[in-house]
């Protein structure tokens, strides 16, 4: 930058723009190169999706808060008791603030939901919020390590299945695949208990121990229905796997990595494998809210005080509020999963446009 006009009359402020000049011109060769276009479309690209995610959660709280007002029942019924005469039903309304709009009510919901309160449970009177956290680590330890199980024993029997397409390791993994989507889990669920205890004389332990304090019991508590629920996320997942990494395999680049004397691992490794996850990652997305769903029917079966167990415990008593809370966790549970699906999209593959 040069002095020039006025400035030039003056040797003083020519020194204080040179003063200022020379630390920006520092500053833009140090960074020149540094922050790329990518990654400030990235950032952008970022910031929409968690803009979208909280437009998705507060449609969220709306479907909670209108399930609990569509449900048969009434709260103030129900915390009056059968007995209750009208009056004591319409009082307790009234300190409940039923009687209120239901945009006031809603408002009134969400304001402490944003401040973690949930309510109270109808039945215990606990917090839901209390309750969820205490529930929470087993539906977490049920789901996230169904979920690595189903990872380790999908990715490499796709890979294996696609590399020796129509052969017998291929034909053994394609029945296995199709057998673990066609069996339900409730129903291999109920046989493993049912021919454990008469062949085996094996049930479930009763009574939940958390993996720090007693880990060999949590293992032979969680260590069946982990496998059952993994087992079958992860043919799903090898099925996907497999035809994406067949049409991986058809593609020029492959042919020209092959060519050039990669070892049939390196061309998997550096060249197949992210490219062929991109579906696969899609699918498990979809996959969490089959573990959610999962995890309420195994967790009712084999009598682990998870959320799913809970749910189905707050339907059965009609405790409504904590049914709200569930529903709410869940949810925000399958949100967060779809955003991390989607944000992996654009590290598998940079071709994705961020706009």
């Amino acid at each position: 930058m040069r002095c020039n006009g006025l400035l030039r009359r003056s040797s003083g402020n020519c020194r204080v723009l040179r003063a200022i000049q020379r630390p920006l011109v520092a500053l833009h060769r140090a960074t020149r190169g540094r922050v790329k276009p990518e990654l400030i479309l990235m950032r952008r690209y970022l910031v929409d999706r968690l803009m979208l995610l909280v437009v998705s959660l507060l449609g969220l709280t709306v479907v909670a808060f209108v399930l609990l007002q569509v449900i048969p029942g009434d709260a103030a019924g129900l915390l009056a008791g059968e007995d209750a005469s009208a009056a004591t039903v319409q009082r307790m309304r009234a300190e409940l603030h039923l009687n209120d709009p239901l945009p006031v009510q809603y408002a009134r919901w969400l304001g402490k939901a944003l401040r973690g309160d949930l309510g109270r449970s109808l039945f215990t009177h606990e917090t839901i919020t209390h309750t969820l956290l205490v529930r929470l680590p087993v539906s977490v330890e049920l789901g996230a390590l169904s979920l690595l199980l189903a990872t380790v024993i999908a990715l490499p029997a796709g890979i294996v299945s696609a590399i020796k397409a129509d052969r017998l390791p291929d034909q053994a993994i394609r029945v296995v695949a199709i057998t673990g989507i066609a069996v339900p889990h409730f129903w291999l669920g109920t046989m493993v208990i049912v021919f454990g205890s008469r062949l085996f004389g094996w049930i479930p332990p009763v009574g939940y121990a958390s993996p720090f304090e007693d880990p060999w019991r949590n293992f032979q508590q969680c260590a069946i229905p982990i496998v059952i629920l993994g087992a079958g996320v992860a043919a799903s997942l090898t099925r996907m796997m497999r035809s994406s990494t067949l049409e991986v395999t058809r593609e020029d680049y492959i042919r020209t990595a092959r060519s050039k004397g990669l070892s049939p691992a390196a061309v998997v490794r550096r060249h197949m494998l992210k490219n062929a996850l991109i579906p696969v990652v899609t699918l498990f997305g979809i996959q969490a809210a089959t573990i959610v769903g999962g995890t309420v029917i195994l967790e009712s079966i084999f009598n682990l005080p998870g959320m799913g167990r809970l749910v189905i415990e707050a339907i059965n008593r009609r405790d409504y509020p904590v049914v709200q809370g569930v529903v709410l966790a869940f949810g925000t549970f399958i949100l967060l999963v779809n955003l991390l699906t989607d944000l992996a999209y654009t590290w598998l593959d940079p071709r994705i446009s961020y706009r």
